[in-house]
C-alpha cells in the first residue's frame, strides 16, 4: 500500500511539473513576442522619426541645396560680366532669392583671404566677383594683382589655388555656409555682445531694433560696471580655457585697448572691403589698425568739449581763450552766487583724458607723441612738460581753485545740470544727459590755456571680434556687413548722439544733433590716443602725478621729472603694438 501511494505521489509530481514546465513555456515565449513587437514598434518608430528628420531636413535644405559657390570663368548674369575673366563665382539655382549673400576666397599658396558682401542674389542667377577686384581686396596680399585675368596659363586661372566659401540666410531666415569642399552646413544664428553699462543700452537698442529682425540672429547681452572690469575679463579670455556659452562674440570698447587686446591675442582681424574701408573718417580706420591689420569696426568718435549753459552765459561767442573763459565765469558764479566758475572732472585719482585740453595747450606732452606715433626728443617737450604742470598747479586747489578734487564726473555733470556753472568741460558721451537738463546749450572747442593750441583726446569707439568665437561667421559676414552701412552710423545716432565715423552719414547726423558740430570741430584737431600695450600704467603715472601737483603736494617741476622717468621706463619695457595705435583706458583714467 504504501508502496502504490509513493508511486502515484510520483506520478502526480511529474504532471504538476510537466504542467508548470508547458505553463512556464508559455509565459516565456509570450514575454519574448511581446518583447519582440515591442521591440519592433520602438525600431518603426525610430524609422517614422528619422524619416520625418531627413524629411524635415529636407525641406530646410529645399533652397539651400541650390545655392553653390566656386572659382570659373563661366558666363554670369550678374556683377562683372567680362567674357572668360576668373574669378569667384555664386549661383542661386532656386525659384526664391538668397539674402545676405558673403563671398571668401582664400590663396592656398600666399595664404591671403579676401571677403565680399554681395548681398541679395536673385532666383536663377549667379554672380562673380572678377579676379583683380578679388586680389587687390585681400587681406594680407603681397603679390601683384593679375593684370589679364582671362589668361588661362595665368595665377588667377588655378582653381585649386583658390578656395570658395560663401555665407548666406535663405527665405525662411536660415543661415547657411557653402563651404571650400562644397558641402552645406546650417550655422548658429547666436550672438553673445559684452558692452559697459554706459553704453550697453544704445548696443542693445541698436542690435533688437535693427540687427536681430533683420538677419534673423538671437543677441544676448552682458554689462559691466566699469569698462576696466570689461577689458579684464575679455582679456582672460585669451589665457582661459574653453570659453562658457555667455562669452562674448562682440566686444565693444574704445579704440586705446588695441595694443594690449591685440597683445593677449583676443581679438580677430575684421575682413572689411576697401568700398567699407573707405566709408569711415580715415583716422577712425587708423584707430583700429595694428601692424597693417584692421581689429574693429569703428561706430563714433568722442573727446572733449567745452559746454556752456546760455541761460547763464548769453548768446555771444565762446571765450576766446581759457583766461577768458575763467573770468567770464567767476564774474557769473560771484553776481549769481553759483558753486563754481567752471566744472572739470578731476575726482581723486585724477584725469589726464579731461584735463588734456588745458595740459596740451600750457605745453604738456605725452613724451613728445607725435600724430603720426612716434616720438621728438626730449629736448623739444622737457621744458614745456614743466610749463604745463606748473599751469595745473596755478588752476588747482591751492591756486585758484578751478581743478578739484572734489568734482567727479557725476557732480561735474551735476553742477552744470542745476545751474551751478555756466561752463562745464566733458566728453561727447554726457551730451544725452546734459540735454535732458533743459538748459539751452552750446558746444565748442575748449579754448587754449596756454600758447599752444589747446587739443582734446580722441577716442574711437568701435566693435571688437573676439578670437576663436563659436558664432565666427556670424560675426565676420553679417555683423560686419550691418555695422559698416552708413545707416547704421544714423540708426546709432537716433539712439544716443555721437560724432559720427562715417562720412556719408555725418550730415544726417548734425541735422538730428546741431551740438554735435562742437565735438566734430574738436575732434578734427584732436590727437588720437595711443596703443602701447603699457599705456594703462602710463595714464595711471600721468594722473597720479597731475592730481598731486592739482592737491599742491607736489610741486610742478617735481610731478613733471617723476611722470618722465616712471612713463618712460614703462614705454621702454614694452615695445608698441603698431602705429599710432591705441591705448587702453587706465583705472585712474575715467572714460565719458
Amino acid at each position: 500500500m504504501h508502496t502504490t501511494y509513493a508511486a502515484e505521489l510520483s506520478d502526480w509530481a511529474q504532471a504538476v511539473s510537466s504542467v508548470l514546465a508547458v505553463v512556464i513555456a508559455g509565459i516565456t515565449t509570450y514575454l519574448m513576442v511581446r518583447q519582440h513587437r515591442r521591440a519592433e514598434q520602438r525600431a518603426d518608430a525610430d524609422r517614422r522619426r528619422a524619416e520625418a528628420e531627413r524629411h524635415r531636413t529636407e525641406q530646410e535644405r529645399a533652397q539651400a541645396r541650390h545655392v553653390s559657390a566656386w572659382w570659373g570663368n563661366g558666363v554670369v548674369s550678374g556683377g562683372d560680366l567680362a567674357p572668360g575673366v576668373w574669378g569667384a563665382i555664386a549661383a542661386n539655382d532656386s525659384a526664391e532669392s538668397v539674402q545676405y549673400a558673403h563671398l571668401t576666397v582664400t590663396h592656398v599658396q600666399d595664404r591671403w583671404v579676401s571677403k565680399y558682401g554681395w548681398g541679395r542674389i536673385g532666383p536663377h542667377s549667379s554672380i562673380k566677383w572678377a579676379a583683380p577686384r578679388v586680389y587687390a581686396n585681400a587681406e594680407g596680399r603681397t603679390g601683384p594683382v593679375p593684370a589679364d585675368a582671362t589668361d588661362p596659363d595665368g595665377s588667377c586661372a588655378d582653381p585649386t589655388l583658390h578656395q570658395v566659401e560663401m555665407t548666406f540666410v535663405d527665405r525662411d531666415g536660415e543661415f547657411w555656409l557653402y563651404d571650400r569642399r562644397g558641402q552645406l552646413r546650417r550655422l548658429s544664428r547666436e550672438l553673445v555682445l559684452w558692452a559697459d553699462d554706459e553704453r550697453l543700452p544704445t548696443c542693445r537698442t541698436l542690435f533688437e531694433r535693427t540687427f536681430a529682425p533683420r538677419y534673423g540672429v538671437d543677441v544676448s547681452f552682458h554689462g559691466f560696471a566699469r569698462t576696466e572690469d570689461l577689458q579684464r575679463r575679455f582679456h582672460a579670455l585669451a589665457a582661459g580655457p574653453d570659453p562658457a556659452p555667455e562669452s562674448p562674440d562682440i566686444m565693444v570698447g574704445p579704440h586705446d585697448w588695441l595694443g594690449r587686446t591685440v597683445a593677449c591675442g583676443a581679438v580677430e582681424e575684421v575682413p572689411l572691403t576697401e568700398a567699407q574701408r573707405a566709408s569711415f573718417h580715415p583716422r577712425a580706420v587708423q584707430a583700429f589698425t595694428c601692424a597693417g591689420r584692421l581689429y574693429g569696426i569703428p561706430y563714433a568718435f568722442d573727446c572733449v568739449a567745452l559746454l556752456r549753459n546760455l541761460d547763464l552765459t548769453g548768446d555771444g561767442a565762446p571765450p576766446a581763450d581759457f583766461g577768458e573763459l575763467i573770468a567770464d565765469g567767476e564774474r557769473i558764479a560771484g553776481a549769481r552766487g553759483l558753486a563754481a566758475p567752471l566744472a572739470v572732472q578731476v575726482g581723486p585719482a585724477g584725469d589726464p583724458y579731461h584735463l588734456w585740453p588745458v595740459f596740451s595747450s600750457a605745453g604738456g606732452t605725452l613724451l613728445g607723441l607725435r600724430d603720426d606715433g612716434g616720438f621728438d626728443p626730449p629736448h623739444t617737450w622737457r621744458a614745456g612738460l614743466d610749463t604745463a604742470f606748473a599751469a595745473l598747479a596755478e588752476l588747482g586747489e591751492t591756486g585758484r581753485g578751478v581743478l578739484r578734487r572734489d568734482i567727479d564726473r557725476d557732480r561735474a555733470h551735476a553742477l552744470f545740470c542745476t545751474g551751478q556753472t555756466p561752463y562745464l568741460i566733458t566728453a561727447a558721451g554726457a551730451l544725452g544727459r546734459v540735454e535732458g537738463c533743459g538748459a539751452r546749450v552750446a558746444v565748442s572747442p575748449v579754448p587754449a590755456y596756454g600758447p599752444h593750441p589747446s587739443r582734446s583726446l580722441l577716442t574711437v569707439l568701435g566693435f571688437y571680434a573676439r578670437r576663436d568665437s563659436r558664432n565666427e561667421r556670424v560675426v565676420q559676414d553679417l555683423v560686419t556687413y550691418h555695422l559698416a552701412r552708413a545707416r547704421t552710423g544714423v540708426q546709432l545716432n537716433r539712439i544716443q548722439a555721437w560724432p559720427p565715423v562715417q562720412a556719408a552719414a555725418t550730415e544726417e547726423v548734425l541735422a538730428m544733433h546741431p551740438l554735435l558740430a562742437g565735438y566734430v570741430a574738436a575732434a578734427e584737431r584732436a590727437l588720437l590716443m595711443p596703443s602701447h600695450p603699457a599705456m594703462r600704467q602710463v595714464w595711471d603715472v600721468l594722473a597720479a602725478a597731475q592730481v598731486d601737483v592739482i592737491a599742491g603736494t607736489l610741486e610742478p617741476a617735481a610731478g613733471a621729472a617723476r611722470f618722465v622717468a616712471e612713463a618712460g621706463r614703462l614705454l621702454a619695457d614694452d615695445a608698441p603694438a603698431g602705429p599710432p595705435g591705441p591705448a587702453p583706458a587706465a583705472p585712474g583714467v575715467s572714460r565719458p
